[in-house]
């Protein structure tokens, strides 16, 4: 684990200097970046900069990484302990991922010089600097930079290979080796000039509200996307999560869709998975938390790409139990809606066959100077490198799955991304 932590101040202003703070990641390219949007709580956050970095792998890196923010939380002098402290995630695995993910380690969270946040029609500015030094956000700023272009060319896992791990995934569970385990492909996009990422973000904001947009770049990568999972929300004892499995295709008529829909909600397959997955979080949250409460019968999440069930949990951090964000995510992730069950074994099988998985299928959020944060599981997401663009999508394969059926599920998951990827800068800011 690696740490910085001389003593900051942060510095509140009333209101931010740049309206919209997706507006921020594009004045400073060079800087690392982060950007956070949930509608469904009206909170929007962007972020330039690192003052400190928390970086952690290892089976031990959830630990590692409270016990260094609690670390940075004493040694900054606070402004508001509510507003957020630390931005990042970390990775679906333990261990740093490959080469591609240059910049991404196995866990980074941040502290950052300038953060916007919006809370409802509140807008602040948050600057944090050393202790010893003057720190305004004049000096983080850079001009605009015009990036735009076309697909010139696309390459990933083909779908007969695709289809192999699918039935050979099915074996697996028929001989009762595994339960469940969540297969994901790849696909890479190249195109004429960088991918504008502001605009793909505000493009998938405002068409798929119901999601998680999400941002953040290091190291000249860009890691984004639009998730429909949220991991964790930890807020003032008050535990929130997402059970998020069983998928359908949409409809080409409202009727269609509708029927596709109830079909959903009905297949034993379909439901079979997501239990699976429901009672997983119930059994990770027991020991540290009380009044749990999962629904008996999920509800159907329909997303412009797919229909999905979906069981809220909600429950209460248990008195003496660890208090924080990170404590609590580490017996959740990877949850079977990511990784499979038993966890163990479909881990170890996903940890051979896909070493490039990276932040794909990990959590991407922040966290405050008193422990209560957010985290959403990064799903329908993106790796921007220059002008190459890495798309992941996965599928669950329990007893019954099809291969071309789950090959037509990735498919319509990497739509909810791709077509911004290829239109270009013209379009996809349109």
């Amino acid at each position: 684990m690696t740490v910085a932590t001389p003593a900051f101040r942060r510095v509140l202003l009333p209101e931010a200097a740049v309206a919209d703070p997706l507006d921020a990641i594009d004045l400073a390219p060079g800087e690392p970046a982060f950007y956070w949007r949930s509608d469904c709580r009206d909170i929007e956050i962007a972020a330039l900069g690192a003052v400190a970095t928390v970086d952690a792998r290892g089976r031990s890196r959830f630990a590692d990484a409270a016990a260094a923010l609690r670390q940075l939380v004493a040694d900054t002098e606070h402004c508001d302990a509510s507003l957020p402290l630390a931005v990042g995630g970390f990775a679906f695995g333990d261990d740093d991922p490959t080469a591609l993910w240059a910049g991404f380690p196995a866990l980074r969270f941040f502290v950052p010089r300038v953060l916007w946040i919006r809370l409802g029609g509140v807008r602040r500015m948050v600057i944090t600097s050393p202790v010893s030094q003057q720190q305004t956000p004049a000096c983080l700023l850079a001009s605009q930079f015009h990036r735009s272009g076309t697909e010139i060319s696309s390459e990933g896992e083909d779908s007969a290979s695709w289809r192999l791990r699918v039935d050979q995934a099915v074996d697996s569970i028929r001989s009762g080796r595994i339960e469940k385990v969540v297969l994901a492909r790849r696909r890479s996009v190249e195109t004429a000039a960088a991918v504008p990422a502001s605009a793909l973000l505000r493009n998938l904001a405002e068409s798929r509200p119901e999601c998680f947009t999400f941002l953040l770049r290091w190291s000249g990568r860009t890691f984004l996307g639009s998730s429909p999972e949220r991991l964790l929300r930890l807020d003032q004892g008050e535990i929130q999560a997402d059970a998020l499995a069983g998928t359908a295709a949409r409809g080409l008529s409202k009727p269609h869709d509708e029927t596709l829909a109830r079909e959903l909600f009905a297949s034993p397959k379909e439901r079979r998975e997501h239990r699976i997955v429901a009672d997983a979080i119930r059994d990770a949250l027991a020991p540290v938390a009380t009044d749990i409460r999962v629904a008996d019968e999920p509800v159907v999440l329909s997303l412009p790409e797919a229909h999905h069930l979906h069981t809220p949990v909600t429950a209460k951090h248990g008195s003496g139990a660890p208090a924080g964000l990170l404590e609590i995510a580490a017996r959740l992730h990877p949850t079977p809606a990511v990784c499979g069950a038993p966890r163990d074994k479909a881990f170890a099988q996903l940890a051979a066959e896909e070493p490039d998985r990276g932040w794909y299928g990990g959590a991407v959020g922040w966290i405050g100077a008193e422990g209560d944060g957010e985290l959403a599981v990064s799903l329908r997401a993106a790796l921007l490198e220059n002008n190459r663009a890495h798309v992941w999508a996965g599928a669950g394969i329990v007893e019954g799955s099809d291969s071309q059926r789950e090959l037509d599920e990735t498919e319509r998951k990497m739509r909810s991304i791709l077509p911004f990827l290829e239109r270009g800068n013209d379009e996809c800011a349109a």
